[in-house]
C-alpha cells in the first residue's frame, strides 16, 4: 500500500531553534527524534521568507516569482492549477490540512479534501469585501463556551511582547490544531492512504505560551540577539527597523521576555508531535508514514536589530527540514 504522509510546519521557526540543531536551550525531543530517525537538511532555506509566498511555495513547488508573488499580498490567489493535494489526489491519496493556510480565498480548498482552519483571527472572505464567518478554530472556541476570547491575552498578531495563555491549557490554538490533526487521522478514509498537513501557527506571534511550557525556561539564562559591527553601518539596517511593525527598539527586559515565550511556544508544538506520533501508533499507521517537519521560513529574532522575516539574513530564510522515513518500533516519549 502506498504510505501515509504526515507534513509538520510550523510558523517562524528558524532552522537553528531544534535541539538537533546543537541549540543547548531550546527542550524539542520530539522533533530531535524525527531527525535522528531520519535526515535533517541543514541547508534548507525559503525562496521568498514572507507568509503567502512561502506557503504559495509549498503548495506548487514553484518559486515566488515565478508565482508572481513575493511580499504579503493578502487576497492572492495560487495561479496554477497542479497543487501538492492535487497531485497526490490524483494517485489516490485522501488529502487533509488542519491549522492555517492563509491562502485565498480561504475556503478555496486548491486540491484537500478537506480543510479544518485557524486563520489567526482573520475574517474569512474579508479581503474580498464578503464576510463569511469565522475560521474553525473561533467557532469551536465559541462552542466551548468561549466567543470571542482568542485575543483576549490582548497581543497583536505580529508584536514580540508576550502574555501567558489567559483561557484554559486545552483551549489554546497549538493544542487544538494537535487535537484536530490526531482526530482526523482516526476518522480517515481506510481505504486510501493519507495525506495530512498539519500547520501549527505557533511560534509566529502573538507569543502566548502555556503556563507549563514557560515553567521550563524560568530558571534559563536566555541568550542575546547577535549583531554584526556592520549592522550599525547600514541605513538601510534603520529604515528596516523603523518600518517593521514589531515595534522598534526593545529593551533587554523585552528581548529576554520574548525569548522565553517564544522557545516555550517551540516546546509546546514539539509536544503536539508526540501525540501525532503517538495517534499514529494507535492506528496501527506508524510503519507506514512518512514524516516531514518544516517552517514557512524564519525569524530574526532580535538579530541585527531586526524582528520577524522578509529580508535573507540567516535567522529569517534558513529553515529546519526534516524527513523521517517510516519507522519501526519508534519510541513515544511522554
Amino acid at each position: 500500500m502506498q504510505p501515509n504522509i504526515v507534513l509538520i510546519t510550523c510558523d517562524h521557526l528558524r532552522a537553528d531553534l531544534m535541539g538537533c540543531a546543537g541549540h543547548e536551550i531550546i527542550q524539542t525531543p520530539h522533533i530531535d527524534l524525527l531527525a535522528k530517525r531520519g535526515v535533517r537538511f541543514t541547508q534548507a532555506y525559503s525562496t521568498t521568507p514572507v507568509c503567502i509566498p512561502a506557503r504559495a511555495s509549498i503548495m506548487t513547488g514553484l518559486h515566488g516569482h515565478h508565482l508572481g508573488v513575493t511580499e504579503l499580498q493578502p487576497g492572492f490567489e495560487i495561479p496554477v492549477e497542479e497543487t501538492l493535494p492535487k497531485q497526490l489526489s490524483k494517485v489516490g491519496y485522501q488529502t487533509l490540512v488542519v491549522g492555517k493556510m492563509h491562502t485565498y480565498p480561504e475556503r478555496c480548498h486548491y486540491g484537500f479534501d478537506n480543510m479544518i482552519l485557524w486563520e489567526e483571527g482573520r475574517r474569512l472572505g474579508e479581503t474580498y469585501g464578503e464576510h463569511h464567518g469565522y475560521g474553525d478554530y473561533e467557532q469551536w472556541l465559541a462552542e466551548q463556551g468561549y466567543a470571542g476570547l482568542a485575543f483576549a491575552h490582548g497581543m497583536t498578531n505580529n508584536e514580540y511582547a508576550m502574555s501567558p495563555w489567559h483561557l484554559p491549557d486545552h483551549l489554546h490554538p497549538t493544542e487544538w490544531i494537535g487535537y484536530q490533526t490526531c482526530k482526523e487521522i482516526k476518522r480517515r478514509d481506510w481505504t486510501r492512504p493519507l495525506f495530512i498537513w498539519s500547520s501549527f501557527t505557533a511560534p509566529h506571534p502573538p507569543i502566548t505560551p502555556l503556563l507549563r511550557d514557560l515553567y521550563l525556561y524560568e530558571q534559563v539564562k536566555m541568550p542575546q540577539p547577535v549583531v554584526g559591527d556592520w549592522a550599525e553601518k547600514h541605513p538601510i539596517f534603520h529604515q528596516i527597523q523603523l518600518a517593521q511593525h514589531s515595534g522598534g527598539h526593545k529593551t533587554d527586559l523585552q528581548i529576554d521576555l520574548a525569548f522565553r515565550a517564544f522557545y516555550a511556544s517551540v516546546t509546546q508544538v514539539d509536544r503536539q508531535i508526540n501525540r501525532i506520533i503517538g495517534t499514529l501508533r494507535e492506528e496501527g499507521m506508524l510503519e507506514n508514514t512518512w514524516f516531514i517537519f518544516t517552517s514557512d521560513h524564519g525569524d530574526n529574532l532580535g538579530d541585527h536589530h531586526l524582528w520577524a522575516k522578509t529580508n535573507f539574513l540567516k535567522g529569517s530564510c534558513n529553515i529546519p527540514m526534516i524527513v523521517t522515513p517510516p519507522i519501526r518500533a519508534i519510541p513515544v516519549m511522554n
